[in-house]
């Protein structure tokens, strides 16, 4: 972040942060060309896959490369992106969000991030009138069918993939928040214990074999 909203370090859901660029060079076979269309990590294994003349049946994520080589394609409409655990002296930092080229739609738990930027517990933040993320946008200010729309779209999303931050993280007290680390049904963070004081701590990283 650099200092950008008064913050130096990412792990927040501000443009600085998330809006990383991604690059793709493959001279005859990535057609030269700039897109401001969504895109995430999860693209990033398809994409390459299928640029290789592999196949990653089951992965997540959007194979890319019709795009890459300059051929008629509907890009993915939203992208997910989330935090659970901040730095020393946090208990968690929990919030999730919701992209896409027009908007991005942020929920955050008991955090600084609440205390200090969201204090709804939500916000609206339109991409393309306001970049820098200056004009936060809530309920009552003329955008609450666009936020019945993403909040709808990120809850779906967190359902599906089994995240219990709605019912264990949003509306609720840090003294609530839970002691273990849970991301959704497929990764429980096997990186993080929870220590004596009952804060996350590092632990080690558990290989199998």
């Amino acid at each position: 972040m650099m200092g950008s909203q008064g913050l130096m370090t990412k792990g927040v859901p501000f443009e600085e942060s998330e809006g990383v660029p991604m690059l793709f060079a493959w001279k005859n076979h990535v057609v030269p060309a700039r897109y401001g269309c969504v895109f995430s990590s999860i693209d990033i294994m398809p994409t390459l896959a299928s640029l290789a003349g592999l196949d990653a049946p089951g992965a997540d994520g959007t194979d890319y490369s019709p795009l890459l080589a300059g051929k008629d394609f509907r890009t993915t409409e939203y992208a997910f992106t989330e935090f659970n655990y901040g730095g020393i002296g946090e208990k968690s930092r929990p919030w999730r969000a919701v992209f896409s080229e027009d908007y991005v739609y942020i929920l955050a738990g008991p955090c600084r991030m609440r205390t200090e930027y969201f204090t709804e517990g939500y916000v609206l933040f339109d991409r393309k009138k306001d970049p820098y993320q200056m004009n936060p946008i809530v309920r009552g200010m003329g955008y609450d069918s666009i936020i019945d729309e993403y909040h709808r779209v990120l809850v779906s999303h967190l359902e599906s993939t089994g995240d219990r931050f709605m019912e264990q993280m949003w509306n609720v007290s840090e003294e609530e928040l839970p002691d273990m680390p849970y991301l959704n049904k497929y990764n429980p963070d096997p990186n993080l214990e929870s220590g004596k004081s009952g804060q996350q701590v590092k632990g080690k990283i558990r290989r199998k074999g």
